[in-house]
C-alpha cells in the first residue's frame, strides 16, 4: 500500500504492460523484503534502539543513493584512451519540408578521415556494479521491456526508450560495453548507428539483488554472533529480547 503510490506512477510513465505490472509488485515485495532483512540484523548487532533504526536508514540510504554517489565519484577514475579519429559529415544538410529543420538522418557520418589520435573517454566495466546494486535499478531491470517496432533510421523515436523504467534499464546496461561504443570514430571506424543486440548488453538485477542479499546475510552472521548466550559481558544499557 505505501508503494502504490509510485506503481500507479510507473505504470502511467513507465510504459508498463500486464506481465511488466505482475514483475514490478514482485521486485518491489523482494526489495522491501531485503531492507527489513537488513532492519532485522542491525537491530541483533547494535545496543541501542534508536542507533538501529538510524543505521538502517543510512543502510537504505547507501543503496539509494550512495550507489549514485560512489559511481560518480569513481567515473574519472576509469578513464582511458581510445585510438580515433574524425568524423566526416555531408557538406550541405537538406531542409525538411518547412524548411526550418533538417532530417536527422541527413546528419549522420559519412566515414572517418585523419589521423588517428588517443581520444580520452570512460570504461565504466568495472564500475557499473554499484549501480546495479541501487533498488531502482534492480526493480527498473527486471520489469521486461515492453515491444518496441524495429529501429527505423529515418524515424527518430525508434532510438529513445519506452518509459522511464526502460530508460534505467537501458542505461545501466550500456555501461556493460567497451569504451569504443562511446567514441564516434574508434580505430577509424563509424559507432554502429542505432541500438542493437549486441549493445542491450546483459541483465544488472540478479547482480544487484545478489549484492543486497549478500550484504543482509553478513549481518546476519554478525547479528547472530552478537547474540551468542550466554554473553560472558554487555555493556552497560544493553536490549536483552
Amino acid at each position: 500500500m505505501a508503494a502504490l503510490p509510485y506503481i500507479v506512477l510507473a505504470v502511467v510513465l513507465g510504459g508498463l504492460d500486464v506481465p511488466g505490472l505482475v514483475v514490478f509488485v514482485l521486485m518491489v515485495a523482494v526489495e522491501l523484503g531485503v531492507i527489513c532483512a537488513l532492519g532485522t540484523a542491525v537491530s541483533a548487532i547494535v545496543s541501542r534502539t534508536l542507533f538501529a533504526v538510524v543505521a538502517t536508514y543510512l543502510l537504505v540510504a547507501l543503496f539509494s543513493l550512495g550507489t549514485l554517489i560512489g559511481f560518480a565519484l569513481t567515473a574519472p577514475l576509469t578513464m582511458t584512451t581510445v585510438p580515433a579519429n574524425q568524423a566526416v559529415y555531408p557538406d550541405e544538410q537538406p531542409l525538411v519540408d518547412d524548411e526550418t529543420e533538417y532530417d536527422a538522418a541527413e546528419w549522420e557520418p559519412l566515414r572517418c578521415a585523419g589521423p588517428m589520435v588517443p581520444q580520452e573517454t570512460l570504461d565504466t566495466r568495472s564500475t557499473y556494479w554499484m549501480l546495479a546494486a541501487n533498488p531502482f535499478v534492480v526493480v527498473a531491470d527486471a520489469v521486461p521491456h515492453p515491444e518496441k517496432p524495429p529501429y527505423d533510421p529515418d524515424d527518430p523515436e525508434t532510438w529513445a526508450p519506452d518509459g522511464i523504467m526502460t530508460s534505467i534499464s537501458t542505461g545501466v546496461r550500456y555501461l556493460q560495453q567497451p569504451p569504443e561504443t562511446n567514441v564516434e570514430c574508434a580505430n577509424g571506424q563509424l559507432m554502429d548507428q542505432g541500438p542493437g543486440e549486441d549493445s542491450e548488453g546483459t541483465p544488472v538485477w540478479p547482480l544487484g539483488l545478489g549484492i543486497q542479499v549478500a550484504v543482509a546475510a553478513a549481518l546476519f552472521a554478525w547479528g547472530r554472533q552478537r547474540l551468542v548466550a550466554p554473553a560472558a559481558r554487555l555493556p552497560r544499557g544493553t536490549r536483552v529480547a
